[in-house]
């Protein structure tokens, strides 16, 4: 998953014999520990920015994605790479190399989404819209955004209900306290009228269970195209790295 970037200094360097070589190759690595900093963590000139705010930006992408670039400087070489870590949840790599590597404009299955693939519960060319309008269940963080929670206890309740492990009458608040279904296709259900989706069924003091939808199902969204990853890091630097060479250089460096 690693983009290495060579950077070229003696192109960038015009009276690179007037300068000590011990001072420029300090100057030189100094520079490029810089450079590297930037393109990979810097939210005003970086990738961070490029994801956030730039031309190649993701829509309200979280601080995970944003901190998700790591660099190694070597002498005159930097290497950029994406974290592939899995354990903290969805890989960074897996769904930004797919539009950043790859220039895909699909847009990445998701653990919840693979699970409701695995299990069928949804179509292949279908996605799951969050129900926000049922704020009880479908909680949102301060950005916006659905809490893993939800994708997790509608997994819990899918699962607890296809085992009948769960029913319509529990007192628990939780979207997993109560039967979780899933419709695939309006009009497969006993409920013609249910669209595509997931719902929960909840007895309300006593009366018919009430059935509210959790997730709607549309068609499958697509992603802007992005800049190849390459070409986005080369930008930074050929547009930040002469100036920082410079400072480098006035500060490290020592003439002949």
């Amino acid at each position: 998953m690693a983009t290495r970037v060579t950077i070229n200094v003696a192109s960038l360097i015009k009276e690179i014999n007037k300068y000590d070589a011990k001072s420029l190759r300090r100057s030189t690595y100094q520079a490029t520990k810089r450079i590297g900093f930037l393109v990979a963590k810097s939210d005003k000139k970086g990738l961070p920015f490029e994801f956030k705010s730039g031309k190649n930006q993701f829509r309200d992408p979280v601080d995970y994605t944003l901190k998700s670039i790591s660099y190694t400087a070597e002498k005159n070489e930097v290497s950029f790479e994406v974290n592939d870590d899995e354990s903290k949840g969805n890989a960074p790599a897996k769904y930004l190399f797919p539009v950043i590597g790859g220039g895909s404009t699909e847009v990445y299955a998701t653990r919840f989404l693979q699970y409701l693939r695995r299990r069928n519960y949804i179509n292949p060319n279908q996605y799951p819209y969050p129900n926000t309008k049922y704020g009880e269940m479908i909680q949102l963080t301060k950005s916006g955004r659905v809490k893993p929670t939800v994708y997790r206890n509608t997994i819990w309740g899918l699962s607890a209900s296809r085992n009948k492990k769960t029913n319509s009458k529990s007192k628990g608040s939780r979207i997993h306290n109560a039967r979780v279904f899933a419709v695939k296709s309006q009009g497969e259900s006993k409920n013609k009228k249910l669209r595509a989706g997931i719902y929960r069924v909840k007895a309300d003091e006593g009366k018919k269970g009430m059935i509210k939808p959790l997730f709607i199902y549309g068609k499958l969204p697509s992603i802007k195209a992005k800049d190849e990853y390459g070409k986005q890091i080369m930008t930074i630097i050929n547009r930040e790295f002469p100036k920082i060479l410079n400072e480098s250089i006035n500060k490290y460096g020592k003439s002949i």
